[in-house]
């Protein structure tokens, strides 16, 4: 039988997991709290049991969609980078794809919604300073020759940027796919070539 904390987990779980399909198939103004916990089967209740408001819940949604995709993301880059031997710009891919996912796609609109809304800003706030300094971080463990180069985290700012502003975007997919690479080459001139490893 399963214990009072593991059905509090579960059903934290179950409203995150529903709030975050509402975000896809719906978008952010269909996200609502009814249609929410419809989707995960439990009561308006149960909720703000567990949340104290839909920001903070929608708050839960992005830290947990941003601990998977950093996850995926150094997955697909370890795949990929050890055969291609073209670890910039794999970087530079790997980090388009990621959030041309729905799920991830869904969250970047939240930061768009958060515009007028202060509350779900604070929250995400909360969640996307830490998360944007583990992925620097990730950023200098996998690019180990680019780790110490003085304009990383600024050319960093400016991938993530323009990462988010083609996944929001309304071009289509071939030029959207054209933008990436068009960023890849941005990315090369700023950091040249990488350091010699020892």
């Amino acid at each position: 039988m399963a214990t009072q904390d593991q059905r509090r987990t579960a059903t934290r779980a179950a409203l995150v997991e529903a709030a975050l399909g509402c975000l896809v198939d719906r978008g952010v103004a269909g996200t609502t709290t009814a249609a929410i916990t419809a989707r995960a089967g439990l009561s308006s209740g149960a909720l703000f049991n567990h949340f104290p408001s839909k920001a903070a819940l929608l708050g839960a949604v992005a830290e947990q969609t941003f601990d998977v995709a950093v996850a995926e993301y150094v997955a697909r880059f370890t795949a990929v980078s050890a055969v291609s031997g073209d670890p910039l710009g794999d970087a530079v891919r790997v980090f388009w794809q990621i959030h041309d996912e729905p799920r991830l796609a869904a969250v970047l609109e939240l930061f768009v919604s958060a515009r007028t809304d202060r509350e779900l800003a604070a929250h995400l706030a909360v969640v996307n300073a830490p998360h944007t300094v583990r992925v620097l971080a990730v950023a200098r463990q996998l690019l180990p020759q680019y780790a110490d180069h003085p304009a990383l985290e600024a050319v960093f700012d400016l991938a993530a940027s323009a990462v988010f502003g083609v996944a929001l975007g309304v071009a289509g997919e071939a030029d959207r796919k054209s933008r990436v690479e068009t960023l890849v080459t941005v990315v090369r001139a700023q950091l040249g070539p990488p350091s010699p490893t020892p």
